[in-house]
């Protein structure tokens, strides 16, 4: 269950102004089903891969901006700049694992 709160939270925050109309049209799963698993019924393994599957697609397109966000900025900005880039990432990286551990 703890694994399937984890995927729900994180589609959740993905897509904040889904309906359940438009959770059930995404991710293939009728719309009395996924009430159902919003309200806390235990997923079947299709519907924890059609969920999965609708996180995997949208971080791929906002790493992929991420990544061309990287790149421009390797070549436009100043080492100053993306030294002080670096250093953010490395604390937030840094307070996440705190907050993990």
């Amino acid at each position: 269950m703890l694994l399937q709160k984890k995927i729900i939270s994180e589609y959740k925050e993905l897509y904040p102004k889904h309906t359940l109309q438009k959770i059930s049209n995404h991710t293939g799963i009728q719309i009395t089903r996924v009430f159902r698993i919003m309200n806390g019924q235990e997923m079947k393994l299709s519907e924890y891969q059609a969920f999965q599957e609708a996180i995997h697609k949208k971080q791929d397109n906002q790493n992929g901006e991420f990544l061309k966000l990287i790149e421009e900025s390797l070549f436009l900005l100043s080492s100053e700049s993306i030294q002080e880039i670096k250093i953010g990432l490395m604390r937030k990286l840094s307070l996440k694992k705190m907050m993990s551990a």
